[in-house]
């Protein structure tokens, strides 16, 4: 898509109400995307205006190492509520735990999983899911990202974690291409 042709609605837990909707002036994705193993998935959307801070909007502050296994994260979205389902209307939180490279790498394949991933979730019952992509995994409770929703086999499968992009190896080239 043209950066001229997308917006976004920032502050609003209501998919399509509410909140401010910013035009997209610029659509920077990593130059090492590589769609076959989905890797480097990252892409940086910037706003044409700057955005009003307020109790629903907020800057985030970007991890800057790489959490050990078992921490608890939040991940948010409108995605499906159950491999093949519904979409909500409210936005959605799901808590889940990190877990080892070793783990991922058991459950996907040694040559599948990057040092650009992150992987949480594997327990069955809880994950993101279709249409979560490209948002946020933070800490549960602070204003850090630690990842951006990615991919996975399915939604919640038992043995099968979701895979995020890793934010602490991937700050560099996040902070080289915004400043920020």
């Amino acid at each position: 898509s043209s950066a001229l042709s997308l917006r976004v609605r920032v502050g609003s837990s209501i998919k399509g109400k509410g909140g401010h909707i910013a035009s997209i002036s610029r659509i920077i994705q990593h130059e090492k995307y590589d769609g076959r193993f989905v890797d480097y998935d990252i892409a940086l959307l910037e706003v044409s205006e700057d955005l009003p801070l307020s109790t629903t909007i907020d800057e985030i502050q970007l991890a800057d190492h790489e959490e050990e296994a078992g921490l608890t994260v939040a991940v948010t979205g409108w995605g499906a509520l159950s491999e093949g389902g519904s979409s909500p209307t409210q936005l959605q939180k799901v808590l889940i735990d990190i877990i080892t490279k070793e783990a991922c790498k058991a459950a996907y394949g040694e040559e599948v999983i990057t040092d650009r991933m992150l992987c949480a979730g594997g327990k069955g019952g809880k994950d993101s899911c279709q249409g979560d992509s490209g948002g946020p995994m933070i800490y549960d409770g602070k204003p850090i990202q630690l990842g951006v929703v990615s991919w996975g086999y399915g939604c919640a499968r038992e043995g099968y974690p979701g895979v995020y992009s890793n934010i602490a190896t991937l700050r560099q080239w996040i902070k080289d291409k915004s400043g920020v």
